[in-house]
């Protein structure tokens, strides 16, 4: 599953895109990119309304069923020896995730003070079976049409059929088994994205369950469970403004890259 640490130390590159495609530099994939995906239904994950934690090189797509895909395009370029000559040069990759989103539990756990995990993998990885990791090299002077090319039928003919298949009994039967590696996820992720659901009472067992658990049971998972009961009680509706997850994403980066935000 993506998560957006992994590639915290390649924000800089990323976001320096306006200055490189100016110098004719090779940026210029995830702006192409970004035109190319919008008539599929795609769009930057920063953009209005804002449905899961926003940064450069995220797009989202809404589904019928109420989740959304997510399909995330991390430019770098990394120090490589080719075999061939011995020669040393630099290499730029492309790394291509997708995942599928529940909107509202994004919102939700955002709001209630957690990092937002809840994601499913559903789609085989870019560049098809036979490549562990989801990588596409592209050396020496890079072919931008294709590669724009391919992870938009990537993301049109893969990532959205499959994502129609996620749904809350998908996302659970995966997060039990999970569970199983790590009791965390039973006790956090899985009650809110019960209470998402619209299913209170059953989120308020869930989290209840693990706070008799000693090895899970802490103040903070009891104030996490207090918050959870004191929103199905109350009978308001759910947070929905995605503005808090734009808030989360921008205290990463300040955590990250102190001197990033708002100043020198």
């Amino acid at each position: 599953m993506f998560h957006f640490e992994q590639f915290a130390p390649f924000r800089r590159e990323v976001q320096a895109c306006g200055a490189d495609e100016a110098r004719g530099g090779s940026c210029g994939v995830l702006e192409r990119l970004t035109a190319a995906l919008r008539p599929y239904g795609w769009r930057p994950s920063d953009e209005p309304p804002v449905i899961t934690l926003p940064w450069p090189g995220s797009f989202v797509r809404p589904l019928d069923s109420g989740w959304a895909a997510v399909l995330t395009v991390t430019r770098y370029t990394r120090d490589e020896i080719d075999l061939a000559s011995w020669r040393r040069g630099m290499r730029e990759v492309l790394d291509i995730e997708s995942a599928v989103i529940h909107p509202g539990a994004e919102v939700l756990a955002a709001q209630l003070g957690r990092w937002p995990a809840l994601d499913l993998d559903v789609a085989p990885p870019f560049g098809g079976p036979g490549e562990a990791e989801a990588l596409r090299q592209l050396s020496g002077s890079p072919d931008h049409e294709r590669a724009v090319a391919e992870i938009v039928a990537y993301a049109r003919d893969v990532v959205v059929p499959a994502a129609g298949d996620a749904g809350l009994d998908r996302w659970m039967a995966v997060y039990a088994e999970l569970g199983r590696d790590d009791p965390r996820l039973l006790a956090w992720e899985v009650p809110l994205m019960l209470l998402a659901h619209g299913r209170g009472d059953e989120a308020i067992e869930r989290v209840g369950t693990a706070l008799r658990d000693p090895q899970l049971a802490t103040a903070e998972l009891a104030a996490f469970a207090d918050r959870i009961a004191q929103l199905v009680r109350s009978g308001q509706p759910l947070p929905s403004d995605g503005a808090v997850l734009a808030e989360r994403a921008a205290e990463h980066a300040r955590r990250v890259r102190p001197n990033a935000a708002g100043g020198s």
